[in-house]
């Protein structure tokens, strides 16, 4: 853990804002007030429905990729678009875990940071006998490259005492199976997207 964690902690979005499902946004239009929409409510699929448009996906976005999105869309019907994106209202942050855990489900950040292990805790503490903790997987969406991330992580309790723990954000799945994951695209279809609440991010390819 300690090993790969400088990795995966390296690719943390910081302060970035990646819009999520319920997240409440705000278009305006300085040039063009009466296209001015105050409330929109991103939905469950992570599509929002903007004037004009049709729905666009809009969960799994920085604000400044869907700014540039809608400015091109708008730029179909309005001559110079000018536009901002702000969120009115930020629905709570998750993670997912998932597997061999006393409880799988999804689990709200707290403020700061929430490390791999805190997470198995918050999660009611891993299943000893039957947890391959040696193969956990973490999955993460990275917005800035429009894909998923997918790290195997070496969890076994030796390895706890690692100097630099491996921090979660918002979007985050983690998974322990009960045996080895050895086709990770067959363990994504069979267990994540069937079945975790934010599937608009696990798309197949």
């Amino acid at each position: 853990m300690g090993v790969i964690a400088p990795e995966i902690n390296s690719t943390l979005t910081g302060p970035v804002v990646v819009l999520a499902p319920d997240d409440i946004l705000a278009v305006r239009f300085p040039r063009s007030p009466d296209w001015d929409q105050e409330r929109i409510t991103i939905g469950v699929d992570g599509r929002a429905t903007f004037l004009s448009l049709d729905d666009i996906q809009a969960a799994g976005m920085t604000l400044a990729a869907l700014d540039e999105k809608l400015t091109e869309e708008y730029a179909k019907v309005l001559a110079q678009p000018e536009l901002t994106v702000q969120v009115v209202e930020a629905a709570p942050r998750k993670v997912v875990i998932m597997g061999e855990v006393g409880a799988s489900g999804s689990y709200e950040l707290p403020a700061g940071h929430l490390s791999l292990l805190e997470a198995f805790g918050t999660a009611s503490g891993v299943i000893r006998d039957s947890a391959k903790l040696g193969h956990t997987m973490l999955m993460r969406w990275m917005p800035e490259e429009g894909r998923v991330r997918t790290w195997k992580i070496d969890a076994r309790r030796e390895e706890w005492g690692a100097e630099i723990p491996i921090f979660l954000q918002a979007h985050d799945v983690v998974f322990i199976p009960a045996k080895p994951v050895v086709h990770v695209n067959e363990w994504l279809d069979r267990y994540i997207r069937r079945n975790i609440p934010t599937p608009f991010l696990f798309r197949p390819n």
